[in-house]
């Protein structure tokens, strides 16, 4: 029956007492619920513990839970510990399901090579100050749960190679940066919780996340992100973040698809920089725009070549008729000279002749003059 306590087991220890018992969970499932075990000291008592699908641990002491911890039990495929502590774990391959509340973990231990059933991961309010190392190992997970550790930085590579992931929880640690070397693909990626940690920027352009579509981002320094890399988010949380106006504006104007529950906010003081709302375009995609531009370019630029030649020859041949033109010129201002001189020669000439007339006819004149006074001395007696 749902809801149902049933008490099966008190075993007396010396610090205390370890209780079994068994009760129906909303699925209505059984979880066995023990109290107060400690590990390796209390490892007589695993044969005591009825063999469940769920064992939920409360204030537990275990400095190490080894792989092989549930591996006597063949129902076993989900363990809970909350409160307590659990220092380190490493990671059963039968497991589907592993939660860690409050436990003050530290160290989870995943082992290349291994297949992994683990679909659900939490590991909440411990003392996590990274991602798992091989966690990529866990291709089967579906939700991976971090929130209220210490993370401060996160290695985006980790986590590439899971395809079946849809929730990445990163709620409440300290992350100023994340990182990537080259892209990360999660293809099946929905919902990614960032809130309220100390991010100022997150650059998503080589994030492969194509079935994201919720986002929380709340309580961060973000001015902006690329988020039209993100075609098909519908919701995003991004209050509390000194956001840049422009962008702000820009994101409500054209990306009316996504809903906020919170009225967006932004910072007065102006910000330097680019604030766009698109990735800007990756060097190799430029290289190969710039490369096929050039190939369809190929034949233009052999047109512009002929053309080019064509009209070096038709300079060469317009320089030749410029020199000839001047030559012409030259020999056109001479014959002008010998033309000026040629008239002033003719003027000269004719004044010569004038003045040769003008004296012809003094000459004739004195002439006349002397032969009628002749004439007339010959006459008188």
């Amino acid at each position: 029956m749902k809801g149902l306590l049933v008490l099966l087991l008190f075993i007396a220890t010396i610090d205390g007492i370890v209780t079994f018992s068994a009760k129906r969970n909303e699925y209505n499932q059984t979880v066995v619920d023990i109290r107060r075990f400690r590990w390796p000291a209390d490892a007589m008592l695993m044969g005591k513990i009825p063999d469940e699908a769920s064992f939920y641990f409360f204030k537990a002491q275990v400095d190490i839970l080894p792989q092989n911890f549930t591996d006597q039990f063949k129902n076993c495929i989900h363990i809970q510990f909350e409160r307590g502590v659990v220092k380190t774990i490493h990671v059963s391959p039968k497991l589907t399901h592993i939660e860690l509340y409050s436990t003050s973990t530290a160290n989870v231990i995943i082992e290349i090579g291994k297949e992994y059933q683990l679909e659900e991961f939490t590991c909440s309010n411990t003392n996590l100050t990274g991602i798992p190392d091989n966690i990529s190992q866990l291709k089967k997970m579906k939700y991976l749960n971090l929130i209220g550790n210490l993370i401060q930085t996160v290695q985006l590579d980790q986590l590439h190679g899971l395809d079946n992931l849809e929730s990445l929880q990163l709620t409440d640690n300290e992350i100023k940066h994340i990182h990537n070397h080259g892209s990360v693909s999660l293809p099946s990626l929905t919902n990614l919780h960032l809130a309220n940690n100390r991010l100022t920027h997150i650059d998503v352009c080589s994030w492969n996340m194509p079935t994201l579509s919720y986002i929380d981002l709340r309580f961060n320094f973000l001015t902006h992100f690329a988020i039209n890399q993100f075609r098909v988010l519908k919701g995003l949380r991004i209050s509390d973040n000194p956001l840049n106006c422009d962008w702000m504006h820009s994101l409500l104007k054209a990306r009316s698809d996504i809903y906020h529950v919170e009225e967006l906010t932004c910072a007065n003081e102006s910000s330097e920089g680019v604030f766009a709302l698109d990735c800007p375009m990756p060097i190799e995609q430029l290289r190969q725009q710039n490369a096929n531009s050039m190939t369809s370019s190929a034949p233009v630029e052999a047109t512009v070549l002929n053309n080019s030649q064509q009209i070096a020859e038709l300079n060469r041949k317009i320089q030749k008729m410029a020199a000839l033109l001047e030559n012409l010129a030259k020999k056109s201002k001479i014959d002008e000279r010998l033309q000026k001189i040629e008239a002033l020669l003719e003027s000269h000439n004719s004044r010569i002749i004038e003045q040769q007339n003008v004296s012809n006819d003094i000459i004739e004149a004195i002439y006349r003059a002397e032969m009628e006074r002749t004439y007339n001395t010959e006459k008188t007696p």
